[in-house]
């Protein structure tokens, strides 16, 4: 099973190369896959390629400096919020009001210890992993939302590039939901859903990420996964969902409701998250033309 540690690659940038392989060796050691650059613009580059989880790196360098390369990824919303460390040699009070206040995370001065850059990428990545999970909830099923969904799918995409391994995203939704709400009521029609995240939470693993899209959407992504496992995944909760009976209060004969599904494996046309996204959405509408109730691979 792939840790936790694999999945946060920290992308360290130097221009001194001893200092650039002592950061590499504590952190591959630690358990961190790292990626190295040797200047700003290099690091820039490879951060909107990779998505790293933390960027470490140095002030002085030639070109692109760290304070601009910071600044530049606080000034784009795809990158606004990696974590980043200055580690640098310039100590002064200045010198580390200025690092924050550009948007760093943390401030560690050179000559480091081991041991205390490996506590620091910790707390960060600590501190940054809650932060995200407080705010990136939807507040009536307790998922991720779609922002929280949007940045996952992102980093997964750019993990299934870079090592090429699996990965799919599914795109669910409850079919003639509003008919519910129009029927039942919008309470009942919550409580559907509240329903429907806790059944669906039940069946995907621990590494996959289940959230709320929107209205009565859900989106899956399911690392390590082809298209053909997920379909299998899918028609599981769709037949598990469907035997759910409710009660809607009235005395009368309980209700069920069924989910379609769309399922699509990542490729190397998908070029952004909209593209796999997009052929997942396609697959969703051909399971509501076809009839509902089912599950189509696209």
């Amino acid at each position: 099973m792939t840790s936790k540690k694999e999945n946060q690659l920290i992308l360290a940038v130097d221009d001194t190369p001893n200092i650039l392989k002592a950061i590499q060796y504590i952190l591959t050691k630690a358990g961190y896959p790292v990626i190295t650059a040797r200047d700003g613009d290099e690091a820039f580059i490879l951060i909107r390629k990779e998505r790293p989880a933390l960027v470490i790196s140095d002030i002085m360098m030639p070109g692109l400096d760290g304070y601009e390369l910071c600044s530049r990824l606080r000034s784009k919303e795809a990158t606004s919020l990696i974590p980043f460390i200055f580690l640098s040699a310039k100590d002064t009070v200045d010198d580390r009001i200025k690092g924050i206040q550009t948007g760093a995370d943390a401030y560690l001065t050179k000559p480091f210890h081991r041991d205390e850059l490996l506590a620091l990428v910790e707390t960060v990545l600590t501190r940054h992993r809650i932060y995200i999970e407080q705010t990136m909830k939807d507040g009536l099923t307790a998922l991720p939302n779609r922002a929280y969904l949007f940045k996952t799918l992102d980093n997964e995409m750019a993990r299934a590039r870079r090592y090429r391994r699996d990965l799919s995203v599914v795109m669910l939704d409850i079919d003639h939901f509003k008919s519910v709400n129009d029927t039942y009521g919008h309470l009942f029609g919550d409580k559907v859903l509240i329903n429907l995240a806790g059944t669906l939470s039940k069946e995907v693993r621990r590494q996959d990420i289940l959230g709320r899209y929107g209205g009565e959407e859900f989106l899956i992504i399911l690392p390590e996964t082809t298209g053909d496992a997920a379909a299998a995944l899918m028609e599981r909760c769709r037949r598990k969902i469907a035997d759910i009976p409710y009660d809607d209060g009235s005395g009368s004969s309980p209700v069920s409701v069924t989910i379609s599904a769309g399922i699509a494996e990542f490729n190397t046309d998908d070029h952004s998250i909209e593209d796999l996204i997009g052929r997942a959405d396609r697959a969703l509408y051909r399971a509501k033309e076809n009839g509902r109730d089912q599950v189509v691979v696209g």
